[in-house]
Order: C-alpha cells, then structure tokens, then sequence
C-alpha cells in the first residue's frame, strides 16, 4: 500500500489479487497439458520455476528508489534481532483501528480454505474419477475454471470503488453548475466517499462473499450423492466456478479493507508482512488439520487402490465451513471497529476545526 495513494487502494488489490490467481491459472494449464507424464517432474519444475519468477520482482523492487530510500532513512538505526522480532510479530497487534481483528480474520479464513487445495482428492473420491490422466485433466480444469472465476471476480470488484463512483459524480456536478442553475433548481451537494463508508460498502460486500465461499464448502460433501456420473461431473464444474468467484472476491476485499484500516503512521512494510504471516500461517495449519481429518477415513481396496471415505471429507468441510463462518464474524467486527475509529478521528478533527 505504500506503492500507490490511498484511493487506489481497491484497483491496486484487485490487481495485486488477480496476477496472483492468473499464475495460478498458467500453473494449472501447464499441469493440464503434462498430464500424461508422471507428477515427479513437478518436484524439479516447481523450484527452477519458483527461483526464475522471483527474479524479475526482486529485481524491480531493488529498482524502486523512492520507497528504498525512504526504508534505508528508516531503517538508519541498528536493530538487535530481538527488537526485530518484536516489531514483526507483537507491535502489529497493538495498532488500533481493527487491524489485528482483521488479521486474526484473516487467519481464521486461511483454516477454512483447506477443501480448494484437496481438488484432486475430490475428484477421486467424491467425483468417482480413478484413472490417472483422466482425473488429472478434470482436476486441472476444474482448477482453471477456479482461478478463471477467482480472477474475474477480482477485476469485477476492483471496477466497483465507491471512490470512483463518488468522483465522477462530484465531476459531473462541478462541471455544469450553470445547468441547474438555469434550470432553477440548487445543485445538489456531492462528497467523496469516506474510509467509513467504503467501509460499510466493501464491508458488506465481503460479508456476503465469505458467507457465500462457506456454505460451499458445506455443499462440496454432497457431490457423492449425486448418483450419475455426468451430474457428479456438472455439480463438481458449477462449484468450483462459484467457489472461485466467492475466493477471489474475499481475497480481493480483504486486502483493501487491511489497508484501508490501517493508521497512517505506522510501517506499511511490517504490518502487511504481518498480515500475509498471518494468512499463510492459517493456510499451513488448516492443511494440516483437514489431512489428518481425511488420513482418519482412509481405507484401501482388494486391488490396492486407496481412497478416503465421504465422511472423511464431511468432517474436513464441516471444519473448513465453520472456521470461515468465524472469520465472516470477526472481520465484520474489525471492520465495524475501524469504523467507529474513523468517525472519532472525523469528530475530533470538526472539533478542532470548530
């Protein structure tokens, strides 16, 4: 967020959102294609692939003089490692205006998306799909149309600013006073919109993608009661469009929202590194938690083949379903937090003003 203004903050998010899911898509793509090879090439593609992509972005951060310069003028103090660890991972928690709300949502949310990582699993298990290549095309389709939906929704929603909204009408209004005046009639008065109301908008918004990602993730057990192949096929297709969509709407939001909640004092490079912390440290343990959920249900069968039982995949969807209806409750109090932070702040400053 220290790259861009404030009110670019919902267009730098859905940006930022939407080159994070399109890799995924290219990911999946190449997946698709190699599917007749054996998945062991993965092990050699992924780091050679992880080291020459991460080149160009160090790379053009080095590049960045004017916020280098600003971090080295910061940072022109020595710092034990010990005080480097407390500014990391404990002053982030004492910054007001809900932001450690916001990440403790953020991390309970990274525990509730475990069933997005188990696709294949799903396509074995709940879809019925047992040959190799055969269940890797479905699984690689149904993970582009994933991130194709996940990505869609991030650009849609980076196009909705109530910011933008705002200003083209207070544009428009400044730009012919003369015709209500002509017309008789006071020109109407337009403001921008405030941090509290793109609050309560994205707010909102977000509330009702995360609940929608939730119940989701409640339905996917019911793929194997679904009795016919082809409908099992339809259903896994339709979720994973709108279990997409929901994801990329929730991570889109819940990055501008961290940023719009944020005082404007503090170290913008050491909270969001808080906040991704936060997000992965959830992502981890959640994935952790719901293999040991499916490895309770494991069993094998007469010609060895192995596969995890329906209610395996029932406990993991009920847990990952409640973690993210926990994490709908705490950012929607985090964001009413913020809120209410900001309309003191606006008081105080008509009191001053006053």
């Amino acid at each position: 967020p220290e790259m861009v203004p404030q009110e670019q903050y919902q267009t730098a998010s859905g940006i930022k959102a939407c080159s994070f899911l399109l890799g995924g898509l290219v990911g999946y793509t190449i997946l698709m294609v190699f599917s007749d090879l054996h998945y062991t090439w993965l092990y050699y593609a992924y780091p050679i692939g992880m080291f020459v992509c991460a080149v160009p972005s160090l790379y053009l951060l080095d590049k960045d003089h004017p916020v280098s310069q600003k971090r080295q003028h910061e940072n022109s103090d020595e710092e034990s490692f010990l005080q480097s660890l407390v500014k990391a991972y404990l002053v982030p928690v004492a910054y007001r205006g809900g932001f450690p709300r916001a990440c403790l949502a953020v991390f309970v949310f990274g525990l509730g998306t475990a069933p997005m990582f188990f696709l294949l699993l799903i396509v074995r298990d709940l879809v019925g799909i047992t040959d190799p290549v055969v269940m890797q095309q479905h699984f690689s389709c149904g993970s582009i149309v994933f991130f194709c939906a996940a990505a869609l929704s991030s650009c849609i929603v980076a196009i909705m600013d109530p910011k933008k909204a705002k200003q083209r009408a207070l544009n428009a209004a400044q730009s012919s006073p003369s015709q209500a005046s002509e017309a008789g009639a006071a020109p109407s008065p337009v403001t921008v919109a405030t941090t509290a109301e793109i609050l309560d908008q994205r707010g909102r918004l977000l509330v009702v993608s995360m609940l929608v990602f939730g119940a989701i993730v409640f339905l996917i057990p019911g793929l194997a009661l679904l009795q016919e192949r082809e409908s099992r096929d339809h259903a896994y297709y339709t979720i994973t469009a709108f279990f997409g969509a929901a994801f990329g709407t929730s991570f889109s939001l819940f990055q501008d929202l961290t940023w719009q909640i944020l005082p404007q004092e503090v170290n913008f490079a050491n909270a969001m590194g808080f906040s991704v912390m936060s997000r992965l440290l959830g992502i981890g343990l959640g994935n952790f938690l719901c293999g040991i959920f499916l490895d309770l249900s494991y069993e094998s069968g007469p010609d060895g083949s192995v596969s995890y039982k329906p209610l395996g995949y029932v406990v993991m969807c009920t847990f990952s379903g409640l973690c993210v209806l926990c994490s709908t409750a705490i950012a929607s109090s985090a964001i009413a937090q913020a809120k209410e932070v900001d309309e003191e702040e606006h008081f105080g400053k008509k009191a001053v003003a006053a």
